[in-house]
């Protein structure tokens, strides 16, 4: 026997040199392969399934994660073409709605998976195959607290060439809040969603239409749209000079500002023009605040400040102030 098969690779060896015999070889391995994965086999395919989406119909507090996949060992018959695809399938997807799933008896939070309905679900999604058994006896859905809240949404809206107009106030949203939907974990850390940016090319009286508003991959919005309106309006400069003031009354030091008059340019809605105050607006500095770390204080470093002013009526808007910056010496 050990000289039979001796001889007949000595004989395959020698025509590997006769190109006609290495075609002949692979036409007819070709063939054999074709005629062996178009007959029907029945064999076990583990199959990576991934089941994942909110529970809705059993518990609306819980969430299936996407990341657990289940190694199911699966009885499949079928023709040797679709079990070789079947068994290169690196993810099989399946909602928890497609599924039964109950509480394991015994566990406070455990869920399992019923091992008839994933049969069943597994069929559908291959049509082409039998599948003959699951053989996994219990399956634990792994499972994350699922949660939802209302969040205020807010625009992310510029306006590329103004013109002669000004915003009044902010963008109006409807709707002005959105849903967030995914696990508590994520949600619990939510306080605000923006629209995407949208840039509106040039300002007329009125501005409105539709924007998107931003998505996220590690929750759910709803709606996906909302419409914005913004009032626009002309304006008018104004020139004022107006005085430094001190912040922090309670400080026992005196100081020199230097300079202590600032020059302030306005830009002021035509309608507000004839009523606007601009010696109500206070400018001033606190110079006990030289925490050049803390971005809420205006200390610059070598006693310098930026120069800030109290709120601005709608309508009104600080378009420069020279100088921006002074020097607070204490009085010795």
């Amino acid at each position: 026997m050990k000289n039979l098969i001796y001889n007949f690779f000595k004989i395959v060896y020698s025509k590997t040199r006769d190109g006609i015999f290495i075609v002949c070889l692979l036409i007819a391995s070709a063939l054999w392969l074709l005629a062996k994965l178009n007959k029907t086999y029945v064999y076990e395919i583990t199959l990576p399934v991934v089941v994942t989406g909110a529970v809705t119909d059993y518990d609306k507090k819980i969430i299936a994660t996407e990341n657990k996949v289940y190694n199911i060992n699966t009885d499949i018959e079928g023709q040797g073409f679709e079990l070789l695809r079947i068994s290169l399938i690196r993810r099989v997807v399946i909602s928890p709605d497609d599924i039964i799933i109950s509480k394991m008896t015994g566990e406070k939070d455990l869920y399992q998976i019923d091992v008839k309905s994933l049969k069943t679900a597994i069929s559908d999604l291959f049509k082409d195959v039998r599948i003959i058994d699951v053989n996994n006896k219990i399956i634990a859905l792994k499972t994350v607290s699922f949660s939802q809240k209302k969040v205020k949404l807010y625009p992310n809206i510029t306006i590329g060439d103004q013109g002669e107009y000004m915003q009044l106030g902010t963008a109006y949203l409807v709707p002005d809040s959105v849903m967030v939907y995914g696990t508590k974990k994520v949600i619990d850390t939510i306080t605000r969603v923006y629209t995407e940016h949208l840039e509106v090319k040039k300002a007329n009286s009125y501005l409105s239409g539709d924007v998107k508003i931003a998505l996220n991959n590690n929750y759910d919005i709803t709606p996906r749209l909302s419409e914005y309106f913004i009032t626009m309006e002309r304006y008018t400069e104004l020139n004022f000079v107006s005085n430094i003031t001190i912040l922090n009354q309670n400080d026992k030091n005196t100081y020199t500002i230097i300079p202590d008059k600032i020059n302030v340019t306005y830009n002021i809605a035509a309608n507000l023009y004839s009523t606007f105050d601009p010696s109500k607006i206070k400018f001033y500095i606190d110079p006990t605040s030289k925490n050049v770390y803390d971005k809420e204080s205006s200390y610059l470093g070598d006693n310098k400040f930026m120069v800030r002013y109290s709120k601005l009526p709608i309508g009104v808007e600080v378009q420069l102030i020279e100088p921006a910056i002074v020097n607070a010496l204490i009085n010795k």
